[in-house]
């Protein structure tokens, strides 16, 4: 390992790291000894336990199918391939494009032939997919690829109308798992906009939208300005340390493309934090609301800071409790960025 002295950041915290899997990975402390200690876990941690090496995905080749080939030589993820570079690219983002490319060589990536296609070699990818809002973005893609093999002959079986999506559970049931959340802090920088922004919709259960509409940040809280609800005008209690991470920034750090923001979170999560699970800022959003139930945030107060009308909303709908993590075990991870309740 290098040799390293704590940083004293803005935030009055002191940082290092241990590199590992071609990447650095940070710890905090409130004094040097914490920091040390921390690092000397991590660099233990490591040391039984390696990562995975970080490694950039090379981008997946171009597919051509020339008009008179024959069905029986075209896999079906080939024809996949086919119709988004000639059907989709030019009516779609170029980020959009790259998630269809994506999707199919991640989640339908099926090599049997066209001609010998069946429903249930269909059906068994939709079932291998999970039960997220990405069930039914790749059920979608799905179905246009079946629609369009059909009307070119690829196939002589209409089987878009005969396979089922099934029941997917709501995206906003899920928090973060403890082990996720403890993945994405340890890599995230807070010294950047993308990690403080991050960092806010955490600690705040803030809406997607709802961070353009923060009016004030004083006295620790937070004022946000909802639009859903009478009740989605609301003060947002924050901690002195979260105080300091936000009440200096700008104008510009509360309004951003969300579109953008968003990719950035998920391939953040994916390839920097390993994590693979499909994450929106409704799964930050519910993780805020998970680990103030964890820390003892008294109910009313909850629903409250999630602008809700009810408790119930929030007890049922915005909270996945886990009967094993405690407040220690989000302490140990957050530090003094939530307030005590």
């Amino acid at each position: 390992m290098n040799k390293q002295k704590p940083i004293l950041r803005s935030d009055g915290r002191y940082q290092m790291y241990v590199t590992a899997g071609g990447k650095r990975n940070y710890v905090y402390g409130h004094s040097e000894e914490e920091v040390k200690r921390k690092r000397a876990a991590l660099a233990r941690k490591f040391a039984k336990n390696p990562p995975k090496p970080v490694i950039k995905k090379k981008p997946p080749k171009k597919t051509v199918i020339q008009e008179e080939q024959e069905p029986d030589s075209i896999a079906f993820v080939d024809f996949g391939l086919y119709y988004i570079e000639r059907f989709k690219r030019q009516s779609v983002s170029a980020a959009t494009y790259k998630q269809y490319v994506s999707m199919m060589y991640k989640y339908l990536n099926c090599g049997i032939p066209m001609n010998k296609l069946t429903i249930d070699d269909v059906q068994n990818m939709i079932n291998a997919l999970p039960l997220t809002s990405l069930r039914d973005k790749v059920f979608t893609l799905l179905v246009q690829i079946l629609k369009k093999a059909y009307a070119l002959d690829y196939l002589k079986k209409h089987m878009a109308d005969l396979i089922e999506k099934g029941k997917t559970a709501q995206e906003n049931l899920d928090a973060l798992r403890i082990e996720d959340q403890e993945r994405l802090i340890r890599n995230l920088d807070l010294d950047s906009t993308f990690g403080k922004r991050v960092m806010f919709y955490l600690l705040t259960g803030a809406r997607p939208a709802e961070m353009k509409n923060v009016v004030a940040i004083k006295k620790g809280y937070v004022h946000i300005v909802g639009t859903k609800t009478a009740h989605a005008d609301r003060w947002v209690r924050i901690s002195d340390a979260a105080m300091q991470l936000f009440e200096n920034e700008p104008r510009e750090f509360f309004t951003f493309d969300l579109k953008r923001f968003r990719q950035r979170l998920q391939k953040f999560v994916e390839q920097t934090c390993g994590i693979e699970s499909y994450i929106t800022i409704y799964t930050l959003r519910h993780t805020f609301a998970t680990n103030l139930y964890y820390l003892k945030c008294p109910d009313k107060e909850r629903a409250m800071y999630m602008g809700h009308t009810t408790t119930k909303t929030t007890n049922d709908f915005y909270t996945s409790l886990d009967p094993t993590i405690t407040a220690l075990d989000i302490k140990n991870i957050y530090g003094d960025l939530y307030p005590e309740y």
